[in-house]
């Protein structure tokens, strides 16, 4: 499916974009969350909730690019993509039913798991009224 391939783009170039793998609300690669990226096991509530917090991800993704590209140094560049990222934790902290580690864990784990991965996508489109 296109979308999944999409959606899986979006989620690695937020990363790219804003120079970071993940969200970074907290601490990154502590030995626990690199434990919880590789377990799976993710109820379905949990990932109706990450499909819904990478729609607004996605959308924030949207609102930044612009500027991004148009950074005339790469200390704006860096603004940008803080500013982007902060507005971006906020957005996953107030889905309900998720928090970033978890997303972050979700998306990691996603990315290994084609299943994983296309039941998001479904959520996604349900989410987005595809």
């Amino acid at each position: 499916m296109n979308f999944a391939r999409t959606t899986l783009a979006a989620i690695t170039a937020l990363g790219m974009a804003f120079g970071a793998a993940s969200l970074t609300g907290t601490s990154v690669s502590t030995p626990a969350a690199a434990q919880t990226a590789q377990a799976p096991n993710v109820d379905e509530e949990t990932l109706r909730s990450f499909a819904v917090a990478t729609l607004e991800i996605q959308e924030i993704s949207q609102t930044y690019r612009p500027q991004m590209e148009a950074a005339e140094s790469q200390e704006q560049q860096q603004e940008i993509a803080q500013a982007a990222n902060d507005e971006m934790v906020a957005a996953v902290e107030a889905v309900p039913g998720i928090d970033v580690g978890s997303y972050n864990a979700i998306a990691e784990a996603a990315q290994a798991d084609p299943e994983m991965m296309q039941q998001i996508n479904t959520f996604i489109a349900e989410a987005s009224g595809q």
